[in-house]
This record gives C-alpha cells, structure tokens and sequence, in this order.
C-alpha cells in the first residue's frame, strides 16, 4: 500500500436520467464504484457526489479509484412521509370508513403507534428531534423562537441546528437523500442530495430555499405559482381558493422531485393538516367543503398515494407527525399567571415623562433612524424597546408557547435578578405554585409544570427554558396580552373583546402523534412500548441496516436489528456555518408569518 495519496481518478459519464436537463456534476448524487489502490481493500459501491471524492479514503492514507456509474437511484429505499399535527383520534373513524385508502393500505400492510412528541409539542423543537435522534438539550432548537440575554425572542432557524439530521448521517453512510419541505431546515445545508426547506422560517419561495441553489428555477417552472405565505382565519373569513392552491403547488412539487430526481431515501412534510386545524377544529365547514380537516387529510392521503406509487413495491415507507392535536379549552396569560404568584413584575404606568419619551422616539424614527445600517437598528431596538416585565423586579417571564417559563437569572439575562446560587431554589418554588394553580376550564390542578432540567440533557440545555409544563394535557393555549396581571386564563370571548386574533384559534397541539411504516417483502411490528420523536433516527437507520451513532438518544421502534457504533457526537459549539439566518426585514416577515399561525 502506498503511504502518500497518488491521485483520485473520476471517470464520469451524466446520464440524464429523463430529468429535462444534464446532471449537474457539481451536487447531484450519483452511484460510484470504489476502488482502493492498494488492491486489498474490497471494491464497494455508494452513493457521492462530486465533493466527496476528495475525501474518500478506504485505508485513511491511500488513494481511491473512483469509477462512476452512469445511472441514478430508479426508485428510493426509504419513503419517509410526514403530517404535521395528524392524529390518530381522528384518522381512525376515516380509516374505517374508508376515507383514507393509502393510509389505511399501509397500516394493514405494516404496523403502527401512537408517537410520543417532545415538550413543548410544537414544530420548532419537535421536528428537529426527529430528524437528529436527540432531544432539544444535544440538538439546541427548543421552539419556533429563542430567547437573547435582552429578552428578546428571534426566529430559529437550520443554523441553530447542532446535531446532525439524519440526511448529513445517511450522506455520511454513502446514501442520497432528498429533503422537501421539512420544518426547521432554512436555510439549507449541503450533504449528499438535495433540499428545498421547509416553508416555515422561510423568507421566500427563492433561491435561498433550495440546496443546490439551481434546483429553483427548475422547480419554479415546474410550479409557477408557488408561494409560501400561511393563510389565516380572521373577522374577514378564510381564503379558501388559496388554500387549495397551496396544496396543488406542493403536491406537484413533491411527485416532481421525486419522479426527476430519484434518490436513495426521501423526506417530505405536509403543513396544511396542521395548519387548517388550528382553525377549524370545532367549526369544520367552509366554503362548499363540509369538513375542511378531514378534506387536508384527504389531500395528504392522495400525495402519499402518488409518492408511494413512485417509490415502488421494494421501497420502505413510514408516515409520521411531529404531535397530535385536539381543541382549545381556553387560552393561558403565562406572564399574568406569573405576576399573580409573585414571580414577575409588570412595567409601572408611566408618569410624566412619558410624553417626552413619545417625542424622543418620533424623533429617532424620523430622523435617525433612516441614516443607520441594519445591524445598529437592531441593537438599538433590543437595547431600548419595552418589555413585558420589569427585569430587575422579576424573577421568571414566559418563554416559549404552552408553558415555558425561563429563570431571570443573573450571569445569563442582562437584566438578570436571581444569583446562580438561588436557581434550584427559585426553580422548586415556581413549579410547586403553578402546581397548585386551579385551572377554570377543567376545575383542576392540571398545570403539570415541572423542571426542565428533570427532561432535557445535553451541553445546549441552558439555552432553552428552565420549567414546562403540560397545561391541561396542552388544551389551554397559550396568549400574551400586554399589562395584563388580573385574567390569565382568558376564553375565545375574551380575547374577541380584546381584539386578539388568537379568538379564531380552534385548535391546538397534543402529546401524541402518528407512527406507521410498511417494509416490504417482511412483516414488522412494533416493538417499543412508548415509542417517541427520538426513536425515528434509529428507526430509519436499522430500516436501511445501517448502524446508528452512539450518542442518539432514541431506540428502533420495530423489530428489526440495531447495531450502535461510536462517532457522529452532537456539535458541543458553534457549527462551522453558524451565523445570523435573517437579515432585518426578513426577520420581521418570518416572525409575522409566526404570529400569523398563532405560534408568537
């Protein structure tokens, strides 16, 4: 064997593949034949593209020969499918009567579970885990938002991402993968396939969502009238019309991609499900449609029917949600809640400077304002906007949807009021009065709050919050209403009054999801007694009989073998291509599509 690299030969013939245009030999995955060139090591094949072929090595100091083939995976191995928000409470009546036939096939073929979700049950965090295999605490993404030393919440975004999702791991393992439309991925990151990122965090349907960039303007031909704006049920109604017209575009985009660009595994999320029932989980009719909820299931059914159909008989397929859902009891004012029990302080009314302070800030906008650089507006309008809370006066503030509450603790919030020394202490005190906290909608103490750091662990737990709860079993939504300190548990009537958009929320989040999966040519079963969102990665990995990494937190779900090898730790810093996701404006658009969908 040689002891110096001599050279990487790549010998590539592009096939089309009947895609409409040249592979691009600088992304697209393609299937190569290793051979090392010491003689000894067994020649292999597997799935690269083009920047990998510097770093192939069998022997870790010889050279490769590397020999391409000339086609691309026909069909995927593995079909993973997700529905935000489905729930099996409601899909089992339609199972049975027949109103979801892909759905139904894949269950009676293979198994299925309820899947335990991640707390707080909401996109932010959940999906992450599933795509990593590790809770919040190792991955760092704990919701839509986080939280700066100013209290101040900024859009998460895939750059906040610090363990690696399983298409970086399967890439890894020699397997393309192709990702479309998951939660959580913008902007997207290069591995061995393609992405386009899911549309929640988005700015725009451009080329900043898509991975290689070129994939756009092929996918914009292909569905000219993609856009990625959430729409609303408010005092004006619904757009129904538009609804329908989003489910097209990302039906057409999703058979596209698959049909064009096979690939070895392939992710795809639906949103809509998760959308329309935050808004129609009581009243189901709009429009022509009697049941608008089971008609986005119907849609999702239909799309996993054509995906299925591509994908062929000898493909695995897995359907999953990030969590369930059910109706809104009511809606819960954490930071009132909180005032009442002693642990936050409401600003003062202000006093005769305030009309002074009003000049000052016209002042700014109208003449300073338009003179600085984006970066100094923003440190400007942390530094100096108004907060909920008094910060030196408060010991804990609401810091994530349902019940998320974050110590105000000094060291860590600029602002910050209880000494290290007192966290365990403070942290104890919050979670025994909110426990003891009568809800009015269910007339119990069903808070189910508790210390954060009893359920995350991981170097990244401090920066998401230190108590959660299940406020009764996530029925009561959470509301923040500006000032208020006497009314934290508010019904739909009374944020009507308030003129809060959030009285047209119907809907809500619950602790379990959906789990099935079907492989072929073998019956499988559930094997895991309480399986949840970290068991997929490991689930996915021993579909395709490959090992997991040590460090995943989560186990096989089915009975199939499991084999865990050392390597592939989460990320204990930075990543490497950290860095600010949004600029300013594209930062205010991100954040009102979230307030849009109720999540801010």
């Amino acid at each position: 064997m040689s002891r110096k690299a001599q050279r990487i030969v790549a010998e590539q013939t592009a096939a089309d593949k009947n895609v409409g245009a040249p592979v691009d030999k600088r992304y697209w995955p393609f299937r190569a034949i290793v051979v090392c060139v010491c003689g000894d090591c067994p020649s292999f094949v597997v799935s690269l593209d083009s920047r990998s072929l510097r770093s192939l090595r069998l022997c870790g100091i010889s050279a490769l020969t590397v020999r391409l083939e000339t086609r691309m995976p026909n069909h995927p191995k593995l079909l993973i499918f997700g529905i935000d928000s489905a729930t099996w409470d409601l899909m089992d009546p339609w199972l049975e009567a027949g109103l979801l036939p892909n759905l139904a096939a894949l269950t009676s073929d293979g198994c299925r579970a309820r899947l335990r979700s991640i707390v707080p049950p909401i996109t932010g965090c959940a999906w992450p885990t599933i795509m990593t295999g590790v809770n919040p605490g190792k991955h760092g993404m704990f919701g839509l938002s986080s939280y700066d030393t100013n209290y101040r919440h900024r859009p998460v975004s895939n750059l906040d991402r610090r363990a690696p999702a399983l298409w970086e791991q399967l890439g890894e393992l020699g397997l393309s993968v192709g990702v479309y439309n998951v939660p959580m991925t913008y902007p997207p990151n290069e591995f061995n396939g393609y992405m386009v990122s899911g549309e929640m965090g988005a700015v725009e349907f451009d080329r900043s969502m898509f991975y290689p960039r070129e994939l756009f303007e092929e996918l914009e031909r292909v569905v000219p009238d993609y856009v990625i704006a959430p729409l609303r049920r408010d005092e004006q109604g619904y757009d129904l019309d538009a609804l329908k017209r989003q489910v097209e575009a990302r039906r057409k985009a999703a058979v596209y991609l698959l049909e064009k660009h096979p690939v070895d595994v392939f992710i795809t999320v639906v949103n809509y499900v998760d959308h329309v029932q935050h808004f129609f989980m009581k009243g189901r009719t709009c429009g022509e449609i009697e049941d608008l909820v089971l008609w986005t299931y119907q849609q999702a059914d239909r799309l996993l029917g054509e995906l299925m159909a591509l994908a062929g008989e000898d493909a695995a397929v897995m359907v999953l949600s990030d969590h369930g859902a059910g109706p809104v009891s009511g809606f819960l004012d954490v930071n009132a809640l909180l005032a009442q029990l002693g642990f936050l302080q409401v600003p003062r009314p202000a006093g005769q400077g305030a009309s002074v302070k009003s000049a000052l800030r016209k002042g700014y906008h109208t003449l300073v304002r338009p003179f600085l650089s984006q970066g100094r507006q923003k440190k400007i309008r942390k530094r100096f906007a108004g907060l909920p809370f008094e910060p030196s006066e408060t010991r804990a503030y609401q810091a994530g949807p349902y019940l998320c509450v974050r110590i105000n603790l000094e060291g860590r919030e600029a602002r910050g009021s209880v000494p290290p020394g007192d966290y365990h202490k403070v942290t104890s005190e919050i979670v025994e009065a909110l426990n003891h906290v009568d809800n009015p909608f269910s007339g119990e103490k069903d808070l189910g709050a508790f210390a954060a750091a009893d359920y995350y662990s991981g170097p990244h737990t401090g920066l998401g919050p230190d108590v959660l709860g299940s406020p009764q079993g996530f029925a009561l939504d959470r509301t923040t209403i500006p000032g208020n300190v006497d009314r934290p548990f508010l019904s739909p009537q009374d944020l009507r009054a308030l003129g809060s958009d959030m009285a047209y929320r119907e809907g809500t989040h619950r602790a379990d999801g959906i789990f099935a999966c079907k492989v072929p040519s073998r019956e499988v079963s559930v094997s895991l007694e309480h399986p949840g969102l970290a068991d997929i990665a490991p689930t996915v990995l021993s579909l395709l009989s490959l090992p997991a990494p040590a460090h995943l937190d989560g186990q096989t779900i089915i009975d199939m073998p499991e084999k865990r090898v050392e390597g592939g730790e989460a990320w204990e810093g930075p990543r490497d291509d950290a860095g600010e996701a949004y600029t300013d404006e594209e930062q205010k658009k991100v954040e009102q599509r979230l307030r849009d969908l109720g999540y801010l």
